[in-house]
């Protein structure tokens, strides 16, 4: 719809342009003094209207900006060449275009070019559009549709503020006119007056020219003509009505139908009437002339619509509270049907607006728009309406999930996901792909959303996305976690023995599961996670328990951990000799007795310097020669530790080996006097003296035993004081000592019995004591009758 204010606009630039400089204007004359003092680089000027990208309702605009002062700016349109004009002293220039410039309806490009002497700036171009709007016509008077002058009058106007105008009547050819415009010999009947109205310029022709209509009757008066209020007009105050008429005349006025007094027609033919106050609505007034003849005009008459109450302003629709775009369209409605509107965004001016109005804000967060209803009568609604709406286009961050935690593994199906987010925020959670839920997140950002059903074992995937109140799709979220409810066992594969002498110590495991990870611990401390083999180290003595537990990826625990027990033993063991044979001896065995201070233990020894070698805690040593002996003897734990040896010495001594005399001769099957040949021991010991028998060989006899071997003597009643029967071989028998702890050393006083005397047989007297010798000689070879003996006897260990 055409509006009176942008058709006021086109012809005031209309006007403007008819006054505008030439297309090449002088420059001013101190523009060379400025020109010189330019640098010699020219900043590009400046166009501050027409904005770039509006739209024009005119075809002639002004267009200003700045540049520096007496500057040349060469102005182009659509390439051609329009304006030449000199900048002021304050930088600023204008131009309006001349006629022969005059745009067209579409798109157009303004370059602006500045020049200072030989210096040329850059180009400014704005690319505007023009949309001219035609100015619009209205006949403002004419005849009284009855009347009886041959001829009529016509006033009229337009929107436009310079104009031209066409008449055409009934059926002719369209003139010039202006108002107020006349024609007259007009016949009897109806005849149309057309009334068409254009700028100066040409360039703008209304296209829908009003059509005045009225009869010719001659008989009639000319009817007045009421020029307030206007015709068919809607008004907001109504106090006279006034108009034109036959001067001298009169002019009743009636509303409604109800006449409400007489006016009288001034010499220049105008009257007026004061009205009472009119109820709000719609009224007719008519005016009637009387002539002085008192012939009655047909009536001239005018409705109006009275309008003192406000429009009511509706805002039917605009944007939702909460929106993700920054677009909003609004649609108007008021209480009074033709009303405009007025709008106002985030408390601005108000302005007229369009119904519907689309908009886009330039940022995110609150807006409001104000809306008030003008009527037709200027009546504005004082209670606007107000819409708020609130702006968000950044979409929320993605959710976090806390639980089931990604890439974990969970003994059993979860009950439920859990997570953080922004606040307030719709949470959407898929499970491998479907949509098992939503949920809001709380002001605190935390979200829990239950899961109906049990998952099966194995993989699954889950993903979450967050959706603000506006709308806003953020970014998703996914993760995968695994079912396992399987558990799994612990095996010790290898470590320490069960006494170990090392305070360090490397234990390795197993389980029949790959992907399990270990908790191991000590005594009584903690489980804590252990790397396989554990090395254990700065372990003191003691009884040491290691214990070792696989977790399974779903954090199951064995419940019987693999235990390994050993002791750690760092200290050697030390020997105690409780029993030994005396430091010296007749007796040719040896029995010794000794024990360890821990167990267990074993025993190792070594008889006169030979390599040590394995030994019971009671050892007999047998067939030992006489002379010097030494024993030592050692213990290893279980541990290997291997303790000091400890020695024990004693000697093995003859009889008479310190000067006593042998007590007699053993014969052939041990008896005192005669051997096996009838050899007769030719002499007596006496008190030391040494025994003059000889044996068969000739040898000197100590008794010779069966075979002729040469006796070793007696012991002291305790062994075989002669020769035994059953030795075959040539070796000296030397008997046995079943106690060598109690032998008694002849001569040193060891308490060793000394026999003095022969044998059975020997003819040599027995000094004190020598019949107790001759019967402990006697049971010695006893008892030596009754033990097989080997040739050469080894030692036992």
């Amino acid at each position: 719809m055409k509006t009176p204010s942008s058709r006021c606009l086109a012809g005031a630039l209309a006007a403007l342009a008819l006054q505008a400089c030439d297309a090449v204007p002088s420059p001013s004359p101190d523009a060379s003094s400025l020109a010189t003092s330019r640098a010699a680089l020219l900043d590009a000027p400046v166009i501050l209207t027409p904005v770039a990208g509006v739209t024009l309702t005119t075809r002639l605009p002004l267009i200003t900006g700045t540049v520096a002062a007496g500057a040349q700016v060469a102005l182009s349109v659509d390439g051609r060449p329009t304006c030449l004009v000199t900048a002021d002293v304050l930088g600023l220039w204008a131009c309006v275009l001349p006629l022969s410039s005059a745009l067209s309806d579409g798109s157009h490009v303004i370059t602006a070019t500045a020049s200072v002497g030989t210096t040329t700036s850059a180009e400014a171009r704005v690319q505007v559009s023009v949309l001219a709007l035609g100015p619009s016509t209205v006949i403002l008077t004419g005849p009284p549709t009855r009347t009886r002058a041959d001829s009529a009058t016509f006033t009229f106007a337009s929107t436009a503020l310079l104009a031209g105008y066409q008449c055409t009547l009934d059926d002719g050819a369209p003139v010039n006119c202006s108002p107020p415009h006349t024609v007259s010999g007009l016949a009897e009947g109806t005849h149309r007056m057309q009334v068409r109205s254009r700028d100066l310029l040409g360039l703008l022709v209304d296209t829908t020219p009003p059509v005045y209509t009225w009869t010719v009757d001659t008989l009639l008066p000319d009817a007045p003509v009421i020029t307030s209020p206007a015709v068919n007009g809607a008004v907001s105050l109504l106090e006279h009505v006034s108009g034109t008429a036959e001067p001298g005349a009169s002019v009743r006025v009636l509303v409604d139908g109800h006449h409400e007094g007489t006016a009288v027609v001034d010499a220049q033919g105008v009257w007026s009437l004061p009205l009472p106050l009119l109820s709000e609505g719609p009224h007719l007034l008519t005016a009637i002339t009387v002539d002085a003849a008192g012939h009655v005009s047909l009536g001239a008459t005018v409705s109006i619509l009275l309008d003192l109450t406000p429009p009511r302003t509706s805002i039917l629709s605009g944007p939702a509270p909460l929106v993700s775009t920054r677009n909003a369209t609004f649609d108007f409605d008021a209480s009074e049907p033709g009303s405009t509107f007025l709008c106002a965004l985030n408390g601005l001016l108000l302005l007229p607006c369009a119904d519907p109005l689309t908009l886009t804000v330039t940022r995110d967060g609150d807006h409001a728009m104000t809306v008030s209803a003008r009527d037709a009568a200027g009546n504005v609604d004082l209670t606007p309406e107000v819409h708020h709406w609130r702006v968000d286009t950044e979409p929320p961050a993605a959710p976090v999930v806390l639980s089931p935690v990604a890439g974990g593994t969970l003994v059993a199906s979860p009950e439920r996901v859990t997570g953080t987010a922004e606040a307030d925020v719709l949470v959407h959670v898929s499970l491998n792909g479907d949509l098992v839920g939503s949920v809001t997140a709380d002001a605190s950002g935390a979200w829990t959303l239950p899961l109906e059903g049990t998952l099966a074992h194995g993989m699954h995937e889950l993903s979450a996305i967050a959706v603000d109140a506006a709308g806003n799709v953020g970014a998703s979220v996914a993760l995968a976690f695994t079912i396992d409810g399987r558990g799994a066992d612990t095996h010790i594969v290898s470590g320490p023995p069960m006494y170990s002498a090392s305070t360090e110590a490397e234990v390795a495991f197993r389980s029949e599961r790959a992907d399990v990870t270990f908790e191991c611990r000590t005594a009584q401390t903690a489980f804590a996670p252990c790397a396989n083999p554990v090395r254990l180290s700065e372990l003191t003595d003691g009884l040491w328990v290691f214990e070792v537990r696989a977790v399974a990826p779903n954090g199951q625990r064995d419940e019987t951990p693999a235990v390994h027990v050993w002791t750690v033993d760092t200290v050697a063991p030390e020997v105690t000799v409780a029993h030994a044979p005396a430091l010296e001896t007749y007796a040719l065995d040896a029995t010794f007795a000794f024990s360890a201070n821990e167990t267990p233990v074993t025993f190792e020894c070594s008889v006169d310097g030979e390599p040590f070698a394995a030994c019971e805690s009671a050892t007999t040593l047998t067939a030992l020669s006489v002379g010097e002996h030494v024993l030592q003897v050692r213990a290893r734990d279980a541990a290997g530790n291997t303790g000091d040896a400890v020695e024990y010495a004693w000697r093995i001594v003859v009889p008479g080996q310190n000067g006593d005399t042998d007590g007699g001769t053993s014969g052939g099957n041990g008896d005192a006097g005669t051997g096996q040949n009838g050899d007769t021991d030719a002499g007596t010991s006496q008190n030391g003296d040494t025994d003059a028998g000889t044996s068969q060989n000739g040898d000197t006899d100590a008794g010779t035993g069966q075979n002729g071997d040469t006796d070793a003597g007696t012991s002291s009643g305790n062994g075989d004081a002669g020769t035994g029967d059953a030795d075959p071989g040539a070796n000296p028998d030397p008997g046995t000592n079943p106690d060598p702890g109690a032998n008694p050393n002849p001569g040193n006083g060891l308490g060793v019995l000394d026999f003095r005397g022969g044998g059975a047989g020997c003819s040599s007297t027995a000094s004190s004591g020598a019949t107790g010798g001759l019967l402990l000689l006697a049971l010695a070879q006893l008892l030596t009758r009754r033990s097989t003996r080997s040739s050469r006897p080894s030692r036992q260990r």
